[in-house]
């Protein structure tokens, strides 16, 4: 019998443990630890604990593998040289931030998922197999899995319990304080869940992959693929989250203008501008919307009183920000302007966020990369991607998901790694 060559056995290795990680994916089971510094006022604060993933100890295995070649820690090793002074100053950014921070080891174990973000990246960037060829199917197995669950317990309207544990299901019902519902002919119904914390999460992290499978299927019309997509839409429209589909509305006109701008360059240049200063022009003119707030709905009200909040906390570090995901801590000190002191949530804008927690140096950072990653995807015409990048900032523009929950941070590694490797058929 033969012996199976070395390098094959480490490829099949690596399509395994990549399948697996795709699948655990959406799935929000962890192991929680919960320091002093992870309560508020005596409260327990989930973003706050130090909570390792099932997700996490995949991506772990995953990456590890990958390094297990002297020449992957080469190429590691040569990534870091070309790009010493990045590499410097981010380290400096990381210790500054950390330092000053009100909760050191919060800020310091949030910067570690960043570093396990950038790892993941940079591993699948560098992957010699096809990666999107490998992730179709256990992408398109978690999707109908998540909406299944999703569906029964609309149905049931509560949580379905059981083994669903084992995939981070928690347990409540349409009568739990807190729990987002739609009304319905006078009627209270849940909102789809699943696994997922909150149904925007799931409705966006769904929103995401329609476009990639719809990109699939134009390539090879797989059954899986289309049972996918129907999934994604199927669970859009019972997440019922109303930033969803407003941004999946503003990202096809956005879209579309930018492919026949003449001068595409400047359009997305514009358009990623323009979101940024809105951001921040929403932390400054919340106050007098507030004022309006009989034009709104609670929701509404309290995501610009977050952002009120946001503004007041910025001012107090404005160049290396309060530490990353420090801001929950300073929200009880100003109950007395806000009106809340249990309203313990992030700012529902990613973008007053970054500049909250990591201060101008680290909005303009990330501004920075916006503009460069934008004008490769249009450069390299990589359509599919653009739509996504469009879809995510609109979305971040009215919630914190995709830099706050574990399901959607690693799906945007997982987009961004997809979207910084060559490909001729990437666009619609």
């Amino acid at each position: 019998m033969r012996k199976k060559n070395p390098s094959n056995r480490f490829e099949s290795i690596q399509k395994l443990l990549l399948k697996l990680l795709v699948f655990v994916l959406p799935t929000q089971l962890a192991i929680h630890f919960w320091p002093d510094q992870s309560l508020v006022n005596g409260i327990r604060v989930d973003y706050l604990s130090i909570a390792i993933y099932l997700s996490d100890l995949v991506i772990l295995a995953f990456v590890g593998h990958f390094f297990l070649l002297k020449t992957n820690r080469q190429l590691l090793a040569g990534f870091v040289k070309r790009n010493i002074y990045i590499v410097f100053f981010s380290t400096l950014l990381v210790l500054l931030n950390t330092f000053i921070s009100q909760e050191p080891l919060i800020a310091f174990v949030r910067w570690l998922k960043i570093g396990e973000w950038g790892l993941l990246i940079f591993v699948l960037i560098n992957l010699k197999i096809d990666v999107e060829k490998e992730i179709q199917t256990p992408l398109a197995i978690s999707v109908l899995g998540i909406v299944a669950i999703g569906l029964i317990q609309v149905y049931l309207g509560r949580t379905i319990g059981g083994a669903l544990y084992l995939l981070g299901e928690r347990t409540f019902n349409v009568y739990t304080p807190g729990i987002s519902l739609i009304n319905f002919w006078g009627n209270s119904f849940l909102r789809m869940y699943s696994i997922f914390p909150h149904p925007n999460a799931l409705g966006a992290y769904l929103l995401v992959l329609v476009p990639l499978f719809f990109v699939w299927l134009k390539k090879e019309q797989k059954l899986l693929n289309y049972l996918g997509l129907i999934g994604c839409f199927v669970g859009i429209i019972f997440a019922f989250s109303v930033n969803v589909y407003l941004s999946f509305v503003l990202t096809l006109i956005t879209y579309f203008w930018i492919r026949h701008c003449e001068r595409s360059l400047n359009c997305i240049t514009i358009f990623v501008t323009t979101i940024v200063v809105t951001s921040l022009l929403l932390m400054i003119t919340a106050n007098q919307l507030i004022d309006l707030k009989y034009l709104f709905t609670e929701s509404i009200s309290n995501r610009l009183m977050l952002s009120r909040v946001g503004g007041l906390v910025f001012s107090q570090s404005p160049f290396l920000g309060i530490g990353l995901n420090n801001f929950l801590y300073f929200i009880p000190k100003y109950s007395s302007l806000t009106g809340f002191v249990w309203l313990l949530q992030p700012v529902h804008n990613m973008f007053i966020y970054l500049l909250v927690e990591t201060g101008l140096i680290g909005l303009l950072v990330v501004f920075w990369t916006l503009i460069k990653f934008a004008k490769h995807l249009v450069i390299n015409n990589r359509g599919v991607f653009l739509f996504i990048y469009i879809l995510i900032l609109m979305t971040g523009f009215n919630d914190h998901y995709w830099i706050t929950i574990q399901q959607n941070i690693f799906l945007l590694a997982l987009v961004f790694s997809l979207a910084s490797k060559p490909n001729e058929n990437a666009s619609f």
